[in-house]
Parts: C-alpha cells; structure tokens; sequence
C-alpha cells in the first residue's frame, strides 16, 4: 500500500514538473515574439525601415498625389513636416511598385510608409546641415529659410524650424538643379551668414530679402 503511494506521488510530482517546464518554455517565446514586434513596431516608426513586403508591392495609381515628408522630432519619430507635394504623373512614377520607389528616392533619404489611390506616402529623417548656418529648405511646396544649430538640426526640442523665414517662392519655379540641391541639403544652399544668404539668394530669382 505505501509503495503506491509512493509511486503516485512520484507520478504527480513527474507531471507538474512536466507542465511547469513546458510553461516556461512556451512564456519565454511568447515573450521573444513581444519584443521583436515592439522592436519592429519602434524601427517602423522612426523610418528605419522600408515598407511591407504588402507595402512594396502596391502600385502607384494614375489619380494618386505623392507626399514627401521629414521627420522633425528627436523623439519618437511621430511628428513630421510635408516637404512637398506632387502629381504622381508629374513625378514620373505612375504604375511603378513601391519597391521601384524607394530605389528612385534613395539617394535623398526618402522610405515608402504607404501607398493607396489616393496618395503615396514617402518619409526621411532629418537633414543635418553645417552647424549655425542659414539653409533654405522647402515646406509645403515653399522655399524656407532656416537656421541650423550647433548639431546641424533645423528643428528645435518641440519639432518646430528654428527661425522660420517663408520667402513665398515655389520649389518647383527653380531651375531642377537647384531643386535637387535643396531637397538633399546641398552646401551650395547652407550659408555662414545673414549677408551671404541674401547675396546668393538672387541668384534662384528667391524676391526675399532676410534682414541683417
């Protein structure tokens, strides 16, 4: 009789232990799985990552308008600028897959976020220009005049531009080089100065004059 119930409680004790080990194993890689979402879910936001394969593989429908957007917070990468907006016919990229697209707009920075019939939704990071100097940039579809600070952001703690100056000049009026120089950040379009500014913005035909 006690050697049953020896060999019950052996029986139990080899099922719990079974049970408590499958548990920790199966809570372990519920747990790998959580973080490695989390992880995914922050690399998407801060725009380090291109898009979804889903994503990738959407094309770009003829009515759709194409959004270029810089990320203007050093937090969390919620809060973004509209750089400029376009026809995605006047873009060229009409009937292109979004996989096409993030090779087009590589070279200045640019991932894809989203893409429906309606719009195309491209991000970067922030531009770092040359420390404390005058840059011109562009904010729905204007030519803007900021003032980097001593880490080269244009940006200040709340996402706003540090010394915001609109011209009322299009991007779009400017010879393509020029619009090619701005939207990478160029040093061609970073000035030392208030003065040296005002000097070569008349050479982009910019009717701004920033006071000295």
């Amino acid at each position: 009789m006690e050697k049953k119930k020896i060999y019950t409680i052996e029986i139990i004790c080899l099922v719990c232990f079974t049970f408590l080990l499958g548990y920790t194993i199966g809570l372990n890689k519920v747990e790998k799985n959580i973080n490695n979402n989390s992880y995914e879910s922050s690399m998407d936001v801060n725009g380090t990552k291109t898009g979804s394969d889903k994503t990738l593989n959407k094309v770009v429908s003829e009515n759709a308008e194409v959004i270029f957007q810089m990320q203007c917070d050093s937090n969390n990468g919620s809060k973004y600028i509209v750089e400029r907006k376009r026809k995605a016919s006047e873009e060229g990229i009409v009937g292109k897959k979004g996989s096409e697209l993030e090779q087009k707009y590589k070279g200045e920075g640019y991932i894809l976020k989203d893409i429906n019939n309606e719009t195309v939704q491209m991000i970067r990071k922030p531009l770092v220009y040359n420390p404390n100097t005058y840059v011109l940039m562009t904010e729905n579809n204007e030519i803007v005049i900021a003032h980097a600070n001593e880490k080269g952001s244009i940006f200040d703690d709340k996402g706003n531009i540090i010394e915001r100056q609109g011209t009322g000049t299009k991007l779009q009026s400017l010879r393509p080089e020029d619009i090619k120089n701005i939207i990478k950040g160029d040093k061609s379009i970073q000035y030392k100065s208030n003065v040296e500014l005002n000097d070569s913005i008349k050479d982009f035909d910019i009717k701004y004059e920033m006071p000295e």
